[in-house]
Parts: C-alpha cells; structure tokens; sequence
C-alpha cells in the first residue's frame, strides 16, 4: 500500500477532476434517460457505474464518489416513481444500498488498480532515479579517485587492475591503458627500504584476511623506469551490497619528502635531547612546555617537576623584570637576541648563563611561544675575570717598569702606552690609541737626522725580536729630543699568526752623558799617559847621560889609580 508520501500526485487539478466527475455523471444520466422507453424499470444504473468507474480512473476515489451520488440523485428524480420527485420509500432505499455497495466495490478495485498502478510507476521512477543517481555516483566517484593526490588502483579478485587513476600513473610510470587488465604485481613493483626484499602484496593480504591492511612505511616503489619512490600503501576491500568480497582498492603516496622531514625532525629532536646545552620551549604566557636533558642536568629538574611551570622559577628575585622584556620581545615578532644573565638552579645556586631566545611561529607565520638555548658561563666568567686580572696585573707591571712600552696591533696601530712612554712621546695613552706607530714614535739618526725604519715593519716581516740601530733619537709631541736605546719584538699566540708588536725603549741621555764623560776620562787618562811616557823617556834620557858620566868617572879613576899603583 502506498504512503501519501510515495503516492504519485494527479497531473489535473482539483476543479477538473470534481468537474469530469460531475459531467460524467450527467452524461451516464442522460444516457439512462434516453434509453428509458428500452428498458423501463429494468437497470437503473449500469450507465452510472460506468461513469463512476470512469471518474475512479481519471479522478481517483473522491471524484469518483461525487460522481455516484450526483447520478444517484439524478436517476431517482428522473426514473423512480413519482418522477421528477426526490422520495425516500422502502424501494428507494433497497436501490440506493445496493447502488452504493456496487459502486463501492468499483471505486474500491479502480482504486487498488490505480494504486497498483501509481506502484509500479513509482517503482519505476525510482528505479529510473537510483540508476541516474548509481550512474551519476560512479561517475563522480571515478573522477573523485581520477583528481585525488593519491595513487589509486583497483584490482578483482584475480589480481587484475580495473582502474588506475592518474597519480598511479605519474608514480608507477605505467599509463592506464597499459596497466588495466595486468596483474598488479607487473605494474606495482614493491621492495622494503632496510633489506630492500619484495614487500608484501597488499592484495594478498586483504585477501587472507578479509580485513583493510595498515599502511606499510618504509616502502619502495620501483616504477616502469627503475626509479625509486618511498610510498605508503594500504589495501582496502571492495564489497557488494550482499558483503561479498568482489576486488581490492589499493591507496598509495609519495612519502619521500615526508620521509625526508621525518629523519630530519627524528635527527632534530635527537639533538636537542642530547645536546651539552640546556634546551627549553614557553608559550607566550612564559610557561615552560618541553625540557630536555642538558637542561635537566644544568637545572636540576626533572621533565615532569618543571613543565607546566612558569619559567620564572629559574630567575633570581632581581632579575624578574627580564622575563617581561623577552616576552614584549617575542610578541612584537623582534628577531633573536643573546642574553648574559643570571639564573637558579634546582639546590638555588646562582649561575651566569648565556640565553639565546628565538621566536616560535605556526604555519600561519604568528608567534606563538620561544625556544631557548641556555649555556652554563661559569667557566667562562672564571677564564674572563682570570684573564681580566692578568690584563690588569700586566697593565700594572707595564706601566709601573722604568722603560718605555709601546703595544700595537697587526696593522701597526697603536694599542697602549705605559707611563714612561707617554713621558717619553708626550702622547697619552688614550689619545694614542688607534694612530698608527709612526705617528706616535718618530724616531731620527741622531747623525744623518734621516727617518729611521718602522720597527713594528721590521718585526712582522722577519718574524722575530730585533734591536733598533745605534744613535736613535725620538721626536717628542713637542719635537723635543731624547736619544733612546730600543728593541722590538713579536706578540703571537701559541700556534697563531702574530697579533702584534711590542716595542720596549729607554732615555739614554744619563748614559749618553756618562759615556761621554767616561771617554774624556779616557781620553785625558790617554793624554797623561803619553805626558808620563815623554817624561820616562827624558828621565831614562838624563839617566843615560848620569850613567854615562859616572861609568866615565869611575873608568878615569880607575885609571887614576891604577896609575897611582904603579908609580
């Protein structure tokens, strides 16, 4: 039995069914009435249940109706006696029960015939429909596989390809004509990527077990030309509407470039997890989110003590207001920025650490927390107050040693100058700085007054200490003279290139002096030696003479007597 709602509508409107029901049955009254003086009192109504059989058909059962009682009615006034007069006697009625049951029994079959009919016609239509719509559905669905970014193939359950979309194609290096009807094993070459063995069949598998297979990962699909893809596969079953299995849908994508990300975050994350430094993420409401192991061992904390927690836990009390311009930082999108800072560990030792703070953007480009990477400096800020101290000792040591010192850099451009040599060159230190050597200390031969050399040129090209030449005098600021005795010498870090000069010199006036003084002590030590010499020689002279004089004597007294003698 039809629904209301399934019931096919009348193509006529209301007015001309009621208004051929009523002609019908004016026509099927006229007609009885023009064969009045044929059949008499005999069958009354066989005309009327034509037309009612008539309005059930073009009307349906309410028309139909109307037009039983319309004829009725019409046939009792013209043919029942008295004529021409509506009587309801014993007669009357008898016709009326028995009219109305026979119509009845006629709308009641023509209305089961023309619902019968509206069925079939309903089916039909519906048949009609659900074949355009099964129609239209798998020719969507065959372009929706055909436009998809997936690869998919679809197989019978013999193996052989049904369909091939356009991806498959690209992936495979097979077309859809050379590929529909061939064994999916000919067109879907498959190799595991660790031992590179043939991989699985998903088609067999769907088929022992009836159920969809996961996606297989690390999965090579070699294509038409022995090119290489990693692809990730799975198999689904395509079923009847009884649920009998009638082939396989195969899915399939090109993963390499996702294969690719995925050993880069893999490779990523394990860097960050066993990085020496401390490695952290907050959210833009300074709460810590991530927290690897450098971070523990710096801090203190474990994973599961510190996530969750504002990251101010780790800020001495002094230096809260830091986290506030990092945040303002990272808000406004500002680039990264390397912090020397303080922060407190888990035992609440204070620590100088290094931070290096750098925005966290979605896809969409918006900030939405900050990585950071923090170094432990203890070392370092040992080493640099070390070194600060050996700087400061040997700022002390230099300018406090009688001789003048003059540091430059590799260019030969002036880096300090103690004491003695602002005294010497007139130049303080901090107005010297920067200029370069010969600029500062202008040295002349005393004899020639010819520039001399560049000391700092003469050291770098030969690479060692040198001594300067002899008779060197420096030209003050104030072009004042001052003889100086100097050397030069190398500053090179162990194994390095040399970073500069070091040029060490000394007033030699005093000496000068004392040298002069010294060679006219020589010189009249000199002089009287040749006085004492000359007055050697006349005394050995003069003592000759004496000598002479008495070896005379004594010969003529001897003569004398030995004359005396012999007389």
């Amino acid at each position: 039995m039809l629904t209301e709602k399934t019931a096919p509508k009348s193509h006529s409107t209301w007015w001309v069914c009621y208004g051929s029901a009523l002609l019908s049955a004016l026509g099927a009254v006229l007609l009885r009435w023009l064969l009045d003086p044929f059949l008499g009192d005999n069958l009354a109504f066989p005309t009327i249940y034509g037309a009612v059989a008539f309005s059930v058909w073009f009307g349906r059962w309410k028309p139909a109706v109307l037009t039983a009682v319309a004829g009725f009615l019409g046939l009792v006034y013209l043919l029942f006696a008295p004529r021409h007069a509506l009587t309801l006697d014993g007669k009357t009625l008898a016709a009326f029960i028995g009219y109305f049951l026979s119509c009845g029994l006629i709308i009641l079959f023509g209305e089961l015939m023309n619902r019968g009919r509206d069925q079939t016609e309903f089916e039909r239509r519906e048949r009609r429909r659900a074949e355009q719509a099964h129609a239209h559905e798998k020719k969507l669905l065959a372009t929706i596989l055909a436009s998809i970014k997936d690869a998919v193939i679809a197989t019978n359950l013999a193996g052989r390809i049904t369909f091939f979309n356009g991806e498959a194609e690209r992936l495979t290096g097979w077309t859809n004509a050379e590929a529909v009807g061939e064994l999916l094993p000919t067109v879907l070459c498959l190799i595991n990527e660790p031992g590179r063995e043939p991989a699985e069949n998903p088609v067999e598998h769907v088929l022992r077990t009836g159920e969809i297979s996961r996606p297989a990962k690390n999965t090579i699909l070699l294509s038409k030309n022995r090119m290489e893809t990693t692809v990730e596969i799975s198999g689904s079953p395509i079923r009847d509407p009884d649920g009998l299995l009638s082939g396989i849908l195969l899915v399939f994508r090109d993963v390499t470039a996702h294969g690719k990300a995925r050993r880069a975050s893999a490779h990523l994350a394990a860097i960050v997890e066993f990085s020496g430094d401390a490695i952290m993420t907050k959210n833009l409401n300074g709460v810590i989110q991530s927290w690897n192991a450098g971070a523990e061992r710096l801090f203190g904390y474990r994973p599961e003590e510190i996530i969750g927690k504002p990251v101010t836990v780790l800020f001495p009390p002094d230096r809260l207001q830091e986290e506030d311009q990092i945040l303002e930082r990272l808000r406004a999108g500002r680039p990264a920025e390397r912090i020397d800072t303080i922060r407190v560990t888990k035992d609440g030792r204070r620590i100088p650490v290094s931070l290096n703070v750098s925005p966290i953007k979605d896809a969409e480009g918006q900030v939405i927390g900050a990585s950071k990477i923090i170094h432990d400096t203890t070392e370092l800020v040992a080493a640099r107050e070390a070194l600060f101290r050996e700087k400061e000792l040997l700022s002390i040591t230099l300018a406090s040693i009688g001789d003048g010192v003059i540091v430059t850099d590799a260019g030969g451009r002036v880096v300090f100058l103690n004491n003695e040599a602002e005294r010497l060159t007139g130049w303080k230190s901090s107005e010297s700085a920067g200029r370069p050597l010969g600029e500062v200390f202008r040295v002349i031969n005393e004899q020639t007054r010819a520039p001399e050399q560049d000391p700092v040129e003469i050291v770098l090209r030969l690479g060692k200490p040198v001594a300067l030449a002899n008779h060197t005098l420096l030209i003050g600021k104030d072009e004042s003279e001052t003889p100086i005795d100097d050397s030069a010498a190398p500053i090179q870090q162990s194994g390095g290139p040399f970073c500069g000069v070091v040029l060490i010199f000394r007033d030699f006036t005093e000496r000068k002096r004392s040298e002069e003084a010294l060679r006219e002590a020589h010189e009249q030590l000199a002089n009287r030696a040749l006085d004492l010499e000359k007055l050697v020689e006349q005394r050995t002279l003069r003592l000759n003479e004496i000598i002479g004089d008495l070896e005379a004597f004594s010969y003529s007294m001897v003569l004398d007597i030995k004359n005396d003698f012999a007389n």
